[in-house]
């Protein structure tokens, strides 16, 4: 038996090793073209990565100092709602040390109007009725001419 590799086995062969050369090669023109873009890049992530560093930086600075603003506020507020307490309580206080005082005046001021009202109703009464007794006599004298 012939032990003998075909002919064309061996063409086959020579063009798939020429062909992957090839692949090799290209691989290779890529693998370099990627670098030399990564070396353009480079420059430009670092400046980046500084930006972004600096503005963290300038966030935390802000954050820090909100913080002290807040909670400077946040004590204010409570010294003026302490303040606000103490008047109020202070002012109830004075109300109250009043209020049987400010109750009489305003019972006493309602009277006067009930009064007032009952003094306008009767006079209105009186005049109504000196209206009535007027036009009486003037019927009366007009009969008599």
């Amino acid at each position: 038996m012939n032990n003998a590799i075909p002919e064309w086995w061996l063409y086959l062969s020579g063009l798939f090793f020429l062909l992957n050369i090839v692949l090799i090669g290209a691989l290779i023109f890529f693998v370099l073209e990627v670098r030399k873009f990564q070396q353009t890049l480079q420059p430009k992530i670092t400046e980046l990565t500084d930006r972004v560093n600096g503005i963290s930086k300038n966030v935390e600075d802000i954050s820090a100092h909100l913080k002290d603003t807040v909670t400077d506020v946040s004590g204010r507020a409570r010294h003026v709602a302490g303040s606000a307490d103490a008047i109020a309580s202070i002012a109830s206080g004075q109300i109250e040390r009043f209020a049987p005082v400010i109750g009489g005046l305003m019972t006493a001021y309602k009277l006067f109007q009930a009064i007032a009202a009952f003094r306008h109703a009767a006079n209105e009464k009186r005049a109504s009725k000196a209206a009535v007794q007027a036009r009486a006599i003037d019927k009366a004298r007009s009969k008599k001419r």
